[in-house]
Formats: C-alpha cells, sequence, structure tokens
C-alpha cells in the first residue's frame, strides 16, 4: 500500500513539474508578445513623427508661392 501511495506521489510530482514548465512556456511567449507590442509601438511613433515632418515639409513648401502671391 505505501509503495502505491509513494508511486501515485511521484506521478503527482511528474505533473506538476510539466504543468510548471507549461506555465514557463507561456510566460516567456507572452513576455515575447509583449516585446513585440514594445517595438511596434516604437515603430509606429517613428513613423508618426516621420509624417508630421513630411506634412510639415509640404506646408512650408505649399506656403511658399502663397506668400509670394499676397506680396
Amino acid at each position: 500500500m505505501l509503495a502505491v501511495r509513494s508511486f501515485m506521489l511521484g506521478v503527482r510530482s511528474s505533473e506538476l513539474a510539466v504543468n510548471n514548465i507549461i506555465l514557463a512556456v507561456g510566460r516567456f511567449m507572452l513576455l515575447a508578445h509583449s516585446s513585440i507590442s514594445a517595438v511596434n509601438n516604437i515603430m509606429l511613433a517613428v513613423n508618426s513623427s516621420d509624417h508630421v515632418a513630411d506634412s510639415s515639409v509640404f506646408a512650408v513648401h505649399c506656403a511658399g508661392p502663397c506668400v509670394s502671391l499676397v506680396k
């Protein structure tokens, strides 16, 4: 009877170890996803600032002839 209980405890310990491995893999994947999201957010910010710079240049370019006409 004691041998059966010891065997069952060993099986249970193995199940817990596998569950811990699965949780660790899940946490790693979540961390990787968060890192990718952070990089994507940085890239979006860079692209947005690039568009703002392009818009500013375009506005200055368009304003030049308008200022000349007003004179």
